[in-house]
């Protein structure tokens, strides 16, 4: 009985498929929860600067 060279002998197909799937499935949480964190980041950032900005110009302005 010959062995054929295509099946891997430490994990049946389906085991195969599901871990692959689960693999996907986290990198998708992942990559999802990063864009969410870059997301608020730059929202934060942008209305800090926004702040920032509108006062110092009010100072320049009280300055003048």
């Amino acid at each position: 009985m010959a062995k054929s060279p295509s099946v891997s002998t430490c994990a049946s197909p389906g085991t195969r498929r599901g871990r692959s799937s689960t693999l996907k499935r986290r990198n998708t949480r992942l990559q999802s929860s990063e864009k969410l964190i870059r997301k608020l980041w730059t929202r934060r950032f942008c209305q800090r600067s926004k702040l920032f900005l509108s006062s110092r110009a009010t100072f320049d302005l009280s300055s003048l």
